[in-house]
């Protein structure tokens, strides 16, 4: 297969009017394309093409990627919003947990699993290797005084240096035991499933922080609720769609704002926003493309969100 050529701002758009897209604004058009480039925009485009066409719906617009875009801008920013409250709080739970245990518990193999440690595996070994290397290049005051002051840094200060990815493997690597005493501060039963949700935020927090396209987007890392839902309505007869879109990441994010910050108004924001979901039915065919549904919102997710509003003990 011979390789694409190189084409200018000018011929990119060019390329994109010859295959159908109205283009109302072309000096708009060429910004966008060059402060976002046009494999970006092509993923947004996407859904307006002809199905097994580079050709456009009839009547697909400029206009109609802008409102796409913005779209998945707004939740890219409510999700951050949700997930940095989230990471803060469960790192702080983690530490003091585990901290009443062992001042240094992060260095207490005695709390992790026997098959993330040697000889069955070099998860632990490697998790402590990143912290060491985190706690040595970090340049957090408190990190600083006790490496000072002291001759060991504590799990609740230690635990500043953790990104998301590192909570979630620690607690993934975690005695059951202590996964349930922590899970238990959000009202869960059992703390198993919940190593599935952090994983799950932390590969939706990866797209976010990315910049990838959220609205439409497969989620390779699905939450487990086998216990869950034999205590929780909100979960129940999920569909696969809806567990493998980003309808499933934000409900978990909500289930467990809603237990730590119960008067948060984080929930109504995103149901606003999914309910003002851009309309599209000026095009043809757009049903099964452009609608919520493609976020995994299927008809009874309202009835879903106030199930998990009105969830938490």
């Amino acid at each position: 297969m011979a390789e694409k050529p190189w084409l200018s701002y000018d011929d990119q758009l060019s390329l994109l009017r010859r295959r159908g897209l109205i283009v109302s604004d072309p000096d708009e058009a060429l910004s966008w394309l060059k402060r976002c480039g046009y494999y970006r925009l092509s993923g947004y485009l996407f859904p307006f093409r002809n199905e097994g066409s580079d050709g456009f719906l009839k009547g697909a617009s400029f206009e109609h990627l802008k409102q796409l875009y913005a779209f998945d801008q707004q939740l890219r920013i409510l999700s951050l919003e949700a997930i940095e409250k989230i990471e803060v709080s469960i790192r702080a739970i983690i530490a003091y947990k585990l901290g009443k245990i062992d001042p240094l518990a992060y260095s207490n193999m005695n709390i992790i699993l026997p098959k993330y440690l040697p000889p069955s595996s070099e998860d632990w070994i490697n998790w402590q290797q990143k912290n060491m290397r985190n706690i040595k290049k970090s340049k957090e005051e408190c990190i600083l005084h006790y490496k000072k002051n002291y001759e060991a840094i504590p799990i609740w200060v230690c635990c500043q240096v953790w990104d998301f990815g590192s909570t979630s493997y620690l607690y993934k690597m975690l005695r059951l035991a202590h996964q349930n005493e922590i899970a238990s501060e959000l009202g869960l039963i059992e703390g198993k499933d919940f190593s599935t949700w952090l994983s799950t935020i932390n590969y939706y927090r990866n797209l976010c922080a990315h910049q990838q396209r959220l609205w439409n987007a497969n989620l390779l890392s699905q939450p487990g609720f086998e216990r869950v839902k034999s205590n929780e309505e909100w979960c129940k007869g999920l569909t696969p769609h809806q567990q493998g879109r980003c309808f499933i990441a934000l409900c978990i994010i909500y289930r467990i704002l809603v237990k730590l910050f119960p008067d948060y108004s984080w929930g109504n924001r995103v149901k606003e926003l999914f309910l003002n979901f851009p309309d599209f039915s000026d095009l043809e065919n757009y049903r099964g493309r452009l609608t919520i549904e493609n976020s995994g919102f299927e008809d009874d997710w309202e009835e879903r969100w106030r199930q998990i509003k009105e969830n938490p003990r």
